[in-house]
């Protein structure tokens, strides 16, 4: 039962909260600060009103800290405006023998480091500090307040880089003889959470070392103890939390979250990964920390950081779950080429990167591996698999609710690391996670969209404001897109499908995005595309239509491929049809809006012939397009030869302009000729000459005697270049070509190939039954093409 001094203390308490607030509001210089509330402030440490007491002295930093900004103070006169307030507290509990007060200022230092860690630092690294906290053990062997408080400090000072050293030098071993023998669950654990960051920070330091002398047996007992240091600390915080949970206690909660710090830090390893993925009963126990979401629960609708909960809803506890979790799903880093190079000449000079470190074992660095050391994908995915049957996914769900943006970037990790293997994805769908990483975006869009409110129509202008981090999330959408139908996966309606195409858009257009995350872009905005025309123009816009300009000429097979299917999806669409000239405006008319018929990948396009004239000449830009699409339709790559022919068909059929700025590249129709008569009549040889690599190719053209009918892939590329063979000749007089169409198609022997597809496919569609529908179209398109020829004069020999 509370005093009569404790409420009167809280009420003082409070009153200083309000004060400050106040102040804040009104835009006071420093509010009530003043010596007298910083020792109440103090003085209340390891009472019932601690958490009182941390929230009034949390506040008034941050007071202090935004006055000085608004200054325009430095971060260095402010921490030490800041640090001047407590130091004469600290002095006095430095001095005094009583257990009491050296509490309240190791509680106050504490604080510090969690509340500005810039003064917490500064205050740390002051005269005499060191040698007080030295004594400190020796002082109070048997206070455990002293001895928690002291444990907790060293492991805030473990994660500052101006700490860390002095931690290492000189309590090295308080630690690791406290995290053995302690029976104090919050030193022991405390303990542990300092060894795991000092040896973290000693890994990422020591890479850098030149051990080239060691011996092999020297590697690896450094090794061997390297992964007994690990072991031993997982063990003691994986205990921790199990034991917590059984008995659940409120009163360990504190030890919990130091254990779940820990995991986070040291799952990082891999062999910790793989015991934690088989540890049923510490994930179930991880689990369980995260609130379940049900049905009409009120939960549902509240983010988890406003859960009353306590327990379940820490935020660092949160957060070092949802590490975890995306720590033992992750897959091993793929080194690019250059990064693979640079690792072997490394080893080679340096075969290891580690040294001996202290009682633990601890050591500076990891064995030095080769990439081709590095873990398989297939361990990652079984490690996902173990975790979605233990129900790791309502668990994400939930965590994805959190308020905090790291907590969320690490759910988005798991999630990107899970939808990997195509059997994850269909649980996932069931547990509704594309709804949670569309939630996930959208709120990392929202804050895009309030720092530049442009950004919500132009996604070119918050490309540059959305962090690296949310990429992630988006690429774990864009996977599940690329695989699942967009119908299932957001839903049926206009505006659903609508609100995918910004997040897929900005993935693509993002300037520090991946090769691989730009690659899965593509291809989720290719299946949005084909769902309807509406999709489709919503997805064509003049950014991403720059952006394709670039990826459909990348060196990588894949990235072109995919580019220029989308171009192929995206041609009849108002903005790529007049990028690549189809609403050019003419001399005498202006080309009507064209309606383009839809051709997929691998689908036909059927001849729409357009009777505007154009006696200008196209834009450069408009027949390097053009160019392009031609140049990808002679490539050794099927897929794209398809796509790039296929845009080629769709665009030529429907817009004359575009036959003109097609027939206005350097090498003119006798070079469109060339690549159409290619893929009409593949059989055909033509003769090398000049250098090794030259593309200048002789005249001579000969077929074999007996042609031979075309099929599959083949069949339809010819479809696709009988489609643009005969739009170009119906619209050469009138764009006032036909001489030079006619001498090109001599010249080429157009007219051989023509015979050379359509004569087989005659013969296979009078004798051979179900013939596929294209054959009919294609001989029907063939022999207008012929019959065009030979009325001006071009022979056709049959």
């Amino acid at each position: 039962m509370p005093t009569e001094t404790t409420i009167d203390e809280e009420a003082k308490l409070q009153t200083i909260l309000k004060d400050m607030r106040r102040a804040r509001n009104d835009n006071e210089p420093y509010g009530n600060v003043s010596a007298e509330n910083i020792a109440l402030v103090v003085h209340a440490f390891g009472t019932s009103l601690h958490n009182l007491s941390h929230l009034v002295l949390s506040t008034i930093v941050f007071f202090l800290r935004e006055s000085g900004q608004k200054q325009n103070q430095t971060n260095e006169t402010v921490t030490h405006n800041i640090s001047d307030l407590f130091i004469p507290i600290m002095d006095m509990g430095m001095r005094s023998a009583d257990n009491k007060e050296c509490g309240r200022a190791l509680f106050l230092l504490v604080a510090l480091m969690q509340i500005d860690p810039l003064s917490g630092v500064f205050l740390f690294l002051r005269d005499g500090m060191l040698e007080w906290l030295e004594e400190l053990p020796e002082l109070f062997p048997t206070f455990p307040l002293v001895q928690r408080q002291l444990a907790v400090l060293f492991s805030l000072a473990s994660n500052q880089a101006a700490c860390r050293s002095i931690v290492r030098a000189n309590f090295l071993s308080w630690l690791e003889l406290q995290a053995r023998v302690s029976t104090d669950t919050q030193i022991r654990t405390s303990c542990a959470v300092a060894l795991t960051k000092l040896a973290r920070a000693e890994d990422a330091a020591g890479n850098g070392i030149d051990l080239s002398g060691t011996s092999q047996e020297d590697m690896a007992e450094r090794a061997r103890s390297k992964r007994s240091q690990t072991d031993e600390l997982g063990t003691l915080l994986r205990n921790t939390i199990v034991h917590a949970h059984e008995g659940d206690n409120n009163e360990i909660l504190s030890p919990v979250i130091d254990s779940i710090e820990g995991l986070a830090y040291l799952s990082i390893e891999v062999a910790l990964q793989e015991s934690l993925s088989k540890d049923q009963k510490l994930l179930q126990c991880l689990f369980s920390l995260v609130p379940v979401i049900r049905r009409r629960n009120n939960l549902v609708a509240q983010s988890i950081d406003d859960v009353p909960a306590a327990k379940k809803t820490n935020a660092a506890l949160v957060y070092g779950i949802s590490v975890i979790i995306s720590n033992i799903v992750a897959f091993a880093p793929r080194l690019t080429e250059e990064e693979s190079q640079l690792a072997k000449l490394r080893n080679l000079a340096n075969p290891v990167t580690a040294k001996p470190g202290g009682l633990l074992g601890m050591t500076t660095g990891t064995p030095s591996t080769v990439p081709e050391d590095r873990e398989s994908d297939a361990s990652a995915i079984e490690r996902g698999k173990r975790l979605i049957k233990a129900g790791v996914l309502p668990a994400l769900t939930a965590l994805a609710r959190a308020e905090s943006v790291p907590t969320r970037h690490a759910v988005g990790r798991a999630y990107l690391s899970l939808v990997e293997p195509n059997e994850n994805r269909g649980p996932i769908l069931q547990n509704g996670g594309s709804k949670t990483l569309m939630s996930l975006i959208r709120s990392a869009l929202s804050s895009v969209s309030s720092s530049s409110p442009g950004s919500m129509t132009h996604p070119a202008s918050s490309q540059n404001l959305l962090a690296v981090d949310d990429l992630t999330l988006i690429q774990a959408l864009a996977k599940l897109a690329i695989t699942t139908n967009p119908g299932l996966l957001f839903g049926t309606s206009d505006s659903a499908l609508i609100d995918a195409i910004r997040p897929l858009s900005l993935l693509l257009l993002h300037p520090r995005s991946s090769l691989l995350q730009r690659f899965e872009a593509i291809m989720a905005l290719t299946n949005l595309a084909s769902v309807s025309a509406v999709l489709a123009n919503r997805v064509a816009t003049v950014d991403l239509a720059t952006k394709l300009d670039v990826l459909i000429l990348d060196d990588h097979i894949m990235v072109r491929r995919a580019a220029t299917e989308l171009v192929c999806n995206l041609i009849h669409t108002d903005v790529m049809f007049a990028r690549y000239g189809g609403k050019l405006s003419l001399a005498n008319k202006s080309v009507p809006s064209a309606q383009a018929k839809t051709i997929s990948a691998t689908a036909p396009a059927t001849p729409k012939m357009s009777t505007s004239t154009s006696l200008s000449t196209p834009p450069e830009a408009v027949i390097s397009r053009v160019h392009v699409l031609l140049a990808l339709s002679d490539v050794e790559d099927q897929p794209t030869r398809l796509a790039a022919c296929g845009a080629l068909a769709m665009l030529l059929s429907n817009s004359a302009s575009a036959c003109r700025a097609l027939l206005s590249i350097e090498k003119g129709p006798s070079g469109v000729f060339t690549i159409l008569g290619d893929i009409l009549d593949p059989s055909r040889v033509r003769d090398e000459v000049g250098a090794k690599g030259s593309s200048h190719r002789i005249n001579q053209v000969s077929s074999p005697s007996a042609p031979v009918a075309l099929s599959g892939d083949a069949l339809q590329l010819a479809h696709r270049a009988v489609v643009c063979t005969w739009s170009i000749l119906s619209n050469a007089p009138s764009i006032e070509m036909e001489e030079e169409v006619i001498e090109a198609a001599k010249k080429e022997g157009l007219a051989a190939a023509l015979v050379a597809l359509v004569e087989p496919l005659t013969d296979n569609h009078n004798t051979i039954p179900h013939q596929p529908p294209s054959s009919s179209q294609i001989i029907l398109s063939g022999v207008q093409c012929l019959k065009w020829l030979m009325e001006r004069g071009v022979e056709v020999r049959l």
